[in-house]
């Protein structure tokens, strides 16, 4: 991004969650865990990067699952404190492209986890491309974003001043194969059923709308070559490095 670009996140968390509750990284693990555990690598001693970890939830999900080489960055000032308040070491770094740039060959896995969304789309290629750069070669790149099909996804993308570009599943997948990668594998989070009894009005009306959802598309397309298969709020890729 330009110094203008990243400028907009000096006080991100300030402009972002202002008056919103501060919850503890434990809360998310969950989410994280229905999100990448079927992606995970074994081996514990790789070498991760999260790009753009924020209040460094990820981070510290990680390091609940085991992993011990993380390196966590992010280019809002605010943000790093309160992840350093978590215990998460992310670290400030006002230039993430060059960091990437410079980086080149010195990670296994680079988790890029609700980030494209804010990169703008004219220098969409440049990150993506110095993100497999930045990899071994073989390794893996894990992108989670906000999903446009969604039916809340015009919400998701609107939401968020900083919200430059949002995919879905066929746009991202492009994206992925334009730049390189190979092996390209998009998912939707798990989403299990509730263990509480009063809660499970929810999957039955998620099953009820994507239903619905898959009618308009049918009637609409009806050869169905281009249309969604995933209707969750969120995608998540794994990509490797040829």
């Amino acid at each position: 991004m330009s110094n203008q670009d990243q400028g907009k996140f000096d006080n991100y968390y300030e402009s972002c969650f202002a008056g919103t509750k501060l919850h503890s990284p434990k809360e998310s693990f969950d989410h994280y865990r229905r999100s990448f555990d079927w992606l995970l690598p074994a081996d514990k001693q790789c070498r991760l990067l999260d790009f753009g970890a924020g209040l460094g939830n990820l981070t510290l999900w990680l390091m609940s699952q085991g992993y011990q080489s993380i390196t966590s960055i992010d280019v809002s000032k605010d943000q790093c404190a309160v992840a350093q308040e978590f215990g998460a070491n992310v670290i400030h770094v006002p230039d993430s492209l060059s960091y990437l740039i410079e980086g080149k060959g010195s990670f296994d896995v680079i988790f890029l986890s609700d980030v494209i969304e804010h990169i703008p789309k004219s220098q969409m290629m440049d990150y993506m491309s110095a993100a497999k750069d930045a990899l071994v070669e073989g390794g893996m790149l894990v992108v989670k974003t906000e999903n446009v099909s969604s039916p809340t996804g015009i919400y998701q993308h609107h939401m968020d001043f900083t919200h430059e570009y949002n995919f879905v599943e066929k746009s991202l997948r492009q994206l992925l194969m334009m730049v390189g990668f190979r092996e390209v594998e998009i998912r939707g989070p798990s989403m299990p059923w509730p263990r509480r009894p009063w809660l499970w009005w929810k999957p039955i009306v998620r099953m009820i709308y994507i239903g619905l959802i898959r009618v308009i598309y049918a009637a609409e397309q009806p050869r169905g070559d281009n249309n969604p298969r995933i209707f969750s709020n969120s995608l998540v890729a794994r990509a490797y490095r040829k």
